[in-house]
């Protein structure tokens, strides 16, 4: 979107300041020398990223993380439910969970927390409001906590600092410890079953819901125990821990299961537990770090009989108006989904794919154009790292604008949703979100074999790998393929932007799914991407983006270095995304994302958050003096684009002289544009232009 950088009001930052570099001989753009590998898939080299240009860049997934069914063999799609006996009977017909439990006048509210990690602060917050409210007459909130060793040495309330994890009942005002298991891993099935059985069996209640808390990773799982090598919990390990507690008790599933984490709202998420609770509350999109107002549960508290629908939605309004006050309200979600009812969204997409799947060769590039305007999850970073999460509904209302072919499915996916979603609330840059997610890569480079594994999902995995594998088909005529002499694009000066245009062969046009602009400059060695835009295509093939000759930059004191700013317009409002790498000082350095929401009509920033990747999942950064950030840059290499650091000097977020702002680059720089043009399966062609002010 040409211009969008003039928008933003930079003044909400609280600083000011503007440097304004004349040559591109000013710039601090010298990439770093390579940074130690933290481990795991936390993209922590110099080299953050490839595959940019739809090239064979890393998924970004751990795929020993994900690739363990309960058996430890592959997950079959008899469905989770089959360990327990209930699940679908292909000789006698499909059955479904039983309805839900009528009655009841007792809580138990079990909370697996996670706090062995980054967000160790936020779990103080959360256990201080859970006291805030206590255990009571017919009602319990017992917490499992797992604490780090070296984010903060705080105690709570009467209980002092722990590193070990602690079992605390919540009182009004205090903690009791009433159990003590020392140093677990807490990304171990064995240690949630043991809980489960343990908290269930000695805290009995005709209600009982289990809350996850910690990073969340959508279908990739849940968790990440940083003394046990930041081990989590795959969607079968969580199944398998929740199935194995409960066979300790008399209990034969949960009210309730909740995600306080980043992007546990899935369809895959559901599915997996849709025989082991009737209720499932947890967000599509990141979570800031604040989470819940666990002050929600007052509700149940003050009346045991409350039934969880009521609990759920109490939930829902306590997160929404502390995310107004904390000032995250414009990206947060949470949904409140009936599992007993998932089933009606399992069957709608089973028939879309059994329906589609004769047709597909024909609809491949509709679905190619349409996925680009779907709401999605995650930071917007180069596709290897992000989730390629999408909702499901939104899903289908843009496949249904682009043919009337999908409309019936459109029909019935909504149909099926308005039975399980009882609760939906999002923020006005996520206005496309209905409450259920599901996983999407546009390219087949970008999807994960740890999908794979994910038990329940065979119609819609089948209809994924057969649109991605439709690119095999295509022949190469039809690629995306720029015919301009020398394969040099064109550029012009206009009204202080620069307008760059190529043109596309005659018979690849139709093929052409998504188009992009880079833009930088060249500093006589290396060339330097600043940001990426929509470009348009025309039905004669000619391809168009403008640049307003603008680089985001960072600084303190003599310190500067330039930013990768990339913008996605969500009607009312802008979210931009800045990619770093943080060292929190312990060795780990970790990819984060600076994401700021912006009114499109005013240019006010109404949000702006770090997001750190943790393991396989991300949550809010709270950045801690003397922890480091070193801004990423797009660079064009023989394996595509890849982010690298654009300096060796770090920046302390705490530094109060540290300002955002941009520069215009005037005359005698060196500019140059990448013109890029792919199909539905991630195939094309690019084309640069470079000239000098």
């Amino acid at each position: 979107m040409p211009g969008n950088a003039k928008l933003f009001s930079w003044a909400a930052f609280g600083r000011t300041g503007l440097f304004v570099a004349t040559s591109a001989a000013a710039l601090a753009c010298t990439p770093a020398s390579d940074t130690a590998d933290g481990g795991g898939n936390r993209q922590t080299t110099e080299d953050v990223g490839t595959g940019g240009t739809g090239g064979t860049g890393d998924t970004g997934v751990d795929t020993d993380m994900v690739g363990t069914a309960p058996d430890g063999g592959l997950a079959t799609d008899a469905g989770p439910g089959a360990d327990l006996g209930e699940s679908p009977d292909a000789a006698v017909g499909p059955t479904y969970p039983p309805p839900h439990t009528e009655g009841g006048t007792s809580w138990t509210f079990l909370v697996y927390m996670v706090a062995d990690t980054n967000l160790e602060y936020d779990a103080l917050n959360d256990l201080q409001e859970m006291a805030g409210v206590g255990s009571g007459d017919n009602f319990n909130i017992i917490v499992q906590s797992d604490r780090a060793a070296g984010y903060t040495s705080d105690g709570v309330l009467n209980l002092p600092d722990w590193e070990q994890a602690l079992r605390l009942k919540v009182d009004q005002g205090s903690f009791e410890t009433v159990g003590d298991v020392g140093e677990v891993n807490m990304g171990d099935p064995a240690t949630l079953s043991d809980f489960i059985t343990w908290g269930v069996s000695t805290y009995p209640a005709d209600r009982y819901a289990l809350v996850f808390w910690d990073h969340g990773g959508g279908w990739i799982g849940f968790g990440d125990d940083e003394s046990a090598d930041h081990d989590g919990l795959t969607l079968n390990e969580i199944h398998q821990g929740i199935q194995d507690g409960l066979a300790g008790t008399d209990l034969s599933r949960f009210q309730m299961v909740g995600f306080d984490a980043c992007l546990m709202s899935t369809w895959e998420t559901a599915v997996n537990l849709e025989y082991q609770a009737e209720y499932l509350i947890g967000s599509e999109e990141l979570e800031p770090g604040h989470g819940w107002d666990y002050r929600g549960l007052q509700v149940a508290h003050d009346d045991p009989t409350t039934d969880p629908v009521t609990l759920g939605n109490s939930i829902i309004d306590g997160f929404i108006a502390q995310a107004t006050t904390e000032g995250t309200l414009p990206t947060v979600t949470l949904a409140l989904n009936d599992l007993t009812l998932v089933h009606k969204v399992t069957e709608a997409l089973t028939a879309f794919s059994d329906a589609i799947l004769p047709q597909l060769p024909d609809l491949l590039n509709t679905i190619g154009k349409q996925r680009n305007f779907v709401e999605e999850y995650g930071p917007l970073v180069e596709p290897s790292v992000v989730t390629n999460m999408v909702d499901i509904s939104d899903l289908f209302t843009q496949l249904a604008a682009g043919s009337d072919v999908f409309a019936p499915h459109k029909d019935a996916i909504d149909a099926a949703l308005a039975e399980v979603t009882l609760a939906n609330q999002a923020g006005a840059a996520h206005a496309s979100s209905h409450g259920l997610s599901i996983y999407f890569p546009p390219y087949p480079e970008y999807y994960s074999p740890g999908y794979d594994r994910v038990a329940g999902i065979d119609a819609w995995r089948n209809f994924l790998k057969a649109y991605h594998n439709g690119g095999a088909a295509v022949p190469p005529g039809e690629v995306p393929t720029f015919i301009d002499e020398g394969h040099v694009a064109s550029g012009s000066l206009s009204d202080g932007e620069l307008v760059v245009t190529g043109t596309l062969s005659a018979d690849s046009v139709a093929g052409a799914s998504t188009a992009l602009m880079y833009y930088g400059i060249n500093d006589g060695e290396s060339t330097w991407l600043f940001g990426d835009t929509s470009a348009t295509v025309d039905e004669s093939g000619v391809v168009g983006a403008a640049w307003d000759l603008t680089g985001l930059y960072i600084q303190s004191g003599d310190n500067k270095a330039f930013c990768y700013l990339s913008i996605e317009d969500r009607g009312d409002t802008l979210l931009a995304t800045i990619p770093f790498v943080y060292d929190n000082g312990t060795g780990d350095q970790l990819l984060t994302v600076l994401q700021f929401v912006v009114n499109s009509e005013t240019g006010d920033i109404l949000q702006l958050t770090y997001y750190a990747q943790a393991g396989d999942g991300w949550s809010e950064l709270s950045p801690e003096p003397g922890f480091l950030l070193y801004p990423l840059i797009q660079t064009p290499g023989d394996g595509g684009l890849s982010f690298v650091r654009t300096s060796d000097v770090g920046f302390d977020l705490a530094d109060a002289g540290l300002t955002f702002d941009f520069d215009s680059f005037g005359a005698g720089t060196s500019v140059v544009a990448a013109l890029q043009a792919l199909n539905f399966a991630g195939q094309g062609d690019l084309i640069l232009y470079q000239g000098s002010l």
